[in-house]
């Protein structure tokens, strides 16, 4: 629990330390010459009275900058020198929104590599910065190759979403998703498999608030192509629920599978069907999953269920938002239940025929209660959102 309160200082901080490559530098005393400009050595001390950094100014020109507050590769002062005001020789230091550290590293006027470290790490060495254990990471053509990589935050709709990026050899490996919000900090992991990827969410040490959910949870997610798969909902390596996925348009006949049929409208006038089934469920431990004491991965699966599948790659271009927030392109979905022959129970069944035209079929008690023809999209979306606000 130490690392949370301490998250929950830093990220209340945020706005107000933040520095980054646009911010103006704050120096414990100006000093200009005859034309107002800076000029000499200027000093900024930090609130532990410790000189944090020193610039040495030549007629307004920053010239060379030497920091002391990090401890990197045995040198205990990072000097950078500039050139024509652009980093030329040596380490430059900044930080993020979150007051990540990042150093840049040049060579002869070339970006050679950054230093990081993890969010953990800092919270784990607030005020013992020199402690903090960084992390070289390399670039090839402005992609990075090995180590770590801290993503723009994703804004949520009540919280924000950082996500860390691990690489070796130009494939991200994991990543260390933070979700943060006022009085709130948790973190869950992915690891990249062969053919998918794992959420899942470690056992804290230490907790003994019952209100606290810690075990050890995993959303597993294992790709056959972009289009067909399987994902497991696991508690501490028992399985509380499975199924296969399958997507398509509406075009193809469905398999008369048990399970469940998912249809996602897009904003661009397109719809995807998904077909769930091959269901295998711990009822005991479903229910436990989703009881009174919630947590986050039973949440990252209820979102997977009620949207495509992210199709994360290793690549490097993915939007973690949907780990826990709807695709945007979504504007309405639809389901349909089938019974252990495959038969519709309840939902909407959404074909299309040779024109181009497309039928839905409502059932209620494996009955047909109301059906369209010669429909449009357009007009199939209107009528579901109707009956659904009925």
């Amino acid at each position: 629990m130490k690392n949370l309160i301490l998250l929950f200082l830093l990220f209340g901080n945020i706005i107000g330390n933040a520095q980054n490559k646009n911010m103006e530098y704050e120096y414990d005393q100006e000093k200009l010459n005859n034309t107002g400009q800076r000029h000499g050595e200027l000093v900024h001390t930090s609130f532990d009275g410790k000189t944090e950094y020193k610039h040495l100014y030549n007629e307004g020109k920053l010239i060379e900058e030497t920091n002391y507050r990090y401890f990197l590769e045995g040198k205990r002062e990072l000097v950078g020198k500039y050139r024509e005001g652009n980093p030329f020789e040596g380490y430059f230091v900044y930080r993020n929104s979150l007051e990540i550290p990042l150093i840049d590293y040049y060579e002869n006027g070339m970006f050679s590599a950054r230093y990081t470290c993890s969010l953990l790490d800092l919270i784990n060495y607030e005020g013992q910065e020199f402690n903090l254990k960084f992390t070289k990471t390399t670039y090839k053509n402005d992609k990075p190759q090995n180590g770590l990589v801290h993503k723009e935050q994703f804004r949520l709709d009540d919280a924000n979403l950082l996500a860390s990026e691990y690489y070796k050899d130009g494939k991200i490996t994991n990543v260390d998703f933070w979700v943060m919000a006022v009085n709130y900090a948790e973190l869950f992991k992915l690891k990249f498999l062969p053919k998918g990827y794992t959420i899942y969410k470690e056992s804290l040490p230490n907790v003994e608030d019952e209100a606290i959910d810690n075990k050890f949870r995993s959303v597993t997610v294992e790709f056959q192509d972009s289009n067909n798969g399987n994902i497991l909902y696991e508690v501490e390596n028992k399985l509380i629920t499975k199924y296969s996925f399958s997507y398509s348009d509406v075009t193809p006949k469905t398999e008369p599978l048990a399970g469940f049929l998912s249809y996602f409208f897009f904003n661009d006038n397109t719809v995807l069907r998904s077909q769930n089934c091959n269901l295998q469920t711990n009822k005991e431990l479903y229910n436990e999953a989703y009881g009174p004491n919630a947590n986050l991965i039973s949440r990252i699966f209820l979102m997977m269920n009620n949207q495509p599948v992210p199709y994360f790659s290793d690549k490097g271009t993915n939007d973690y938002s949907l780990v826990l927030e709807l695709d945007k392109r979504i504007d309405t979905n639809a389901v349909l239940y089938l019974d252990e022959k495959g038969n519709p129970v309840r939902g909407f069944l959404i074909e299309k025929d040779q024109n181009h035209k497309y039928k839905y079929t409502q059932y209620e008690d494996s009955k047909i209660i109301s059906q369209k023809v010669g429909q449009t999209l357009e007009s199939i979306k209107e009528s579901i959102l109707k009956l659904a606000e009925q």
